[in-house]
């Protein structure tokens, strides 16, 4: 889900409307409905700011098994001004498919360890009932013996 889908998700869960996280945030309505229609890149400070209205942490917040994540740190300094910013993007399809590829193969890995597990149960099992008829047999033989 995208992470302007997840926070407006989280807000109407939470039965809050745009108007009042606007005001949580301390910006105006128009600008908290352009991150929920994601038309605003938002910055860590901005991505803490929601994840503490909603008492959650950020990880939870931007966390998706469906997107990749980079995250832009950068620094400007011009004359008495110094500032750093934090930028948020979500990434492409291309590390999402490559993210399901390799979850289908984990998938995958799991079903063959269980299928052998089955397999080596079903031979054990085979093999104990063999040694209880070798056992049998034993006695068997034994028992004409004396």
């Amino acid at each position: 889900m995208p992470i302007q889908e997840k926070i407006r998700t989280l807000r109407e869960i939470n039965h809050l409307t745009q108007e009042q996280m606007a005001e949580e945030l301390e910006i105006s309505k128009n600008s908290y409905a352009k991150i929920e229609q994601g038309k605003t890149k938002l910055n860590i400070e901005r991505l803490q700011q929601i994840a503490h209205i909603f008492n959650i942490n950020v990880a939870d917040l931007i966390g998706s098994n469906e997107r990749g994540l980079v995250f832009v740190i950068g620094s400007s300094v011009g004359g008495n001004d110094c500032t750093q910013s934090t930028n948020y993007y979500e990434t492409n399809k291309p590390l999402l498919a490559e993210n399901e590829k390799l979850q289908l193969i984990i998938d995958h890995q799991k079903q063959l360890l269980t299928e052998k597990d089955k397999e080596i149960a079903r031979i054990i099992e085979a093999k104990e009932r063999e040694i209880e008829l070798l056992k049998n047999l034993v006695e068997v033989l034994q028992g004409q013996k004396s």
